[in-house]
């Protein structure tokens, strides 16, 4: 459907609930595997021990997906939260708020507490108002869609969805609380692991015949002054992220084939070298004379 795909990779075009059903290997879930480990990984993603019910932050970034990427209607996605309906302390709990709660999902309506419920307008407004990222939007040529490929090395089945992809290029809208500022960005994406999403997904868009072209991150503050800025990452760091993801799921691969779900230094003791600054301690300390005060 206008792309030529190679190798066995497909647009699968799932809803996202499905998406989320998918045994195969996604974003998420490849950086749990190389933040958190094999046993952590296997607890989230096979046995699903573990699981994230999401919180305010993505539910507020879901409806700005929606309304920013799908265009669909603010009124028929979310609702304010009703006071009464919240517990004496201002929670979540209780009857009332369990009826309501039904009711929205009976209707498929986020619910969503004032301040996030005023802030959707001010950060589609941000985006809006911010030429590169609407640049970005009007030439994507499919918007939050899925696609699936066997990794050629390994076997393993990977998938993806596309918040904003084009045969050129390649985005993704981010919702967030930090300051836009590239030095904090910079920091975050490398904590969220977002390197690894970059280079996941590019293997993804090779897989489907897109061309070499950037990944470019449209980031939109969710707290005032709800700013929008796009950022995107240097390809020789991308290159050292890619490098990383193969190592990751040739040992993936190698659980898979065996069923065995341990800690790769199983039956070993681990060197673990502590942050630099417990070397500098001493510096904190006050001097046994103390200079004088000029």
């Amino acid at each position: 459907q206008g792309t030529n795909l190679m190798s066995d990779a497909r647009w699968t075009d799932l809803t996202a609930a499905n998406y989320h059903k998918d045994p195969a290997v996604s974003r998420s879930a490849l950086v749990d595997l190389m933040t958190l480990g094999v046993v952590e990984y296997h607890a989230r993603h096979i046995t699903e021990e573990i699981r994230f019910d999401g919180n305010d932050a993505t539910e507020l970034g879901n409806v700005v997906h929606d309304i920013a990427l799908r265009g669909m209607d603010k009124n028929k996605l979310c609702v304010q939260i009703p006071t009464e309906v919240l517990s004496a302390s201002g929670s979540r709990a209780g009857g009332a708020w369990k009826a309501f709660k039904a009711e929205c999902d009976a209707k498929g309506i986020q619910p969503l507490r004032d301040k996030d419920y005023f802030a959707v307008d001010r950060m589609l407004n941000s985006i809006q108002m911010n030429d590169s990222a609407m640049r970005i939007i009007n030439k994507t040529e499919f918007k939050e869609r899925t696609c699936e490929w066997k990794d050629d090395d390994t076997g393993l089945m990977c998938r993806v969805m596309f918040d904003l992809y084009a045969k050129r290029f390649r985005a993704d809208l981010k919702t967030t609380r930090k300051v836009l500022q590239p030095f904090t960005i910079a920091d975050h994406i490398a904590k969220m692991g977002y390197h690894w999403q970059v280079a996941f997904y590019q293997r993804a868009a090779k897989q489907l015949g897109a061309d070499d072209g950037p990944f470019v991150f449209i980031f939109v503050k969710n707290e005032p002054p709800y700013t929008c800025r796009c950022f995107q990452i240097p390809d020789e760091q991308i290159a050292i992220a890619d490098a990383q993801i193969t190592t990751h799921l040739r040992m993936l691969a190698d659980h898979v084939d065996r069923d065995v779900w341990k800690p790769s230094d199983d039956g070993k003791v681990t060197e673990v070298r502590l942050p630099r600054w417990i070397e500098n301690l001493d510096q904190w300390l006050p001097s046994e004379e103390p200079s004088d005060v000029k």
